[in-house]
């Protein structure tokens, strides 16, 4: 039976490029990082660093691990420590050993993107993530910031409306644009006469 601990501690054993990737991904998720390699590049994000080869109970605590070093052994056996221990596992570059996968993101404000080959190639989905994000831009995130706020607004109203419906050209443009006046009267025409950005609570930013 796999367990998760409720400090979240993610451990990846490697100390370059892949490592560096799964770090920050699982980092900026909220996870504290222990990075485990004889050599750690210095970009690597991670609150604990043990420059030395892997051992078993550098996977004490974790609710993660992560095995990415250019040696299959190594990743082998972090595999059957991690399984050992009841933690879950991803290999890098071995969809058949890993417990789960992590996609290539695309993040725009609270909108998040997720792209994945299910491990078989990686470099694929981020090439599928570049092709995706030159069209998926920051508006796209402004849009789910003024739709969830309508959402939330409208149902505290009387007779609340079909906000699914409120999604359409004037709104992305407004907000490809930052142009809050425009928004502010899409929001008047469509929600009833002076309802504002400030009125449903929704912060764009500048």
């Amino acid at each position: 039976m796999y367990r998760v601990v409720d400090n979240g501690l993610a451990v990846v054993v490697g100390g370059g490029r892949i490592a560096a990737r799964k770090a920050r991904l699982v980092h900026n998720a909220g996870f504290r990082v222990r990075v485990v390699a004889p050599s750690i590049d210095s970009d690597i994000l991670a609150h604990e660093r043990i420059e030395r080869e892997f051992q078993p109970m550098d996977l004490h605590g974790a609710s993660l691990v992560f095995s990415a070093t250019d040696e299959q052994t190594i990743n082998h056996e972090v595999a059957v420590q991690a399984r050992r221990q009841g933690i879950l596992v991803n290999v890098a570059d071995d969809p058949d050993v890993c417990d789960f996968y992590l996609p290539a993101l695309i993040e725009q404000g609270d909108l998040l993107i997720g792209i994945s080959t299910k491990g078989r190639c990686p470099g694929y989905a981020a090439q599928v993530r570049r092709v995706l994000g030159a069209t998926v831009g920051p508006e796209w995130g402004d849009v789910l910031e003024v739709l969830a706020c309508v959402r939330q607004w409208t149902r505290k109203q009387p007779n609340p409306i079909a906000w699914e419906s409120l999604l359409n050209d004037p709104l992305m443009d407004a907000c490809r644009r930052k142009d809050r006046d425009a928004l502010n009267q899409w929001l008047s025409k469509t929600l009833g006469e002076g309802v504002t950005l400030e009125t449903i609570g929704a912060n764009l930013g500048e």
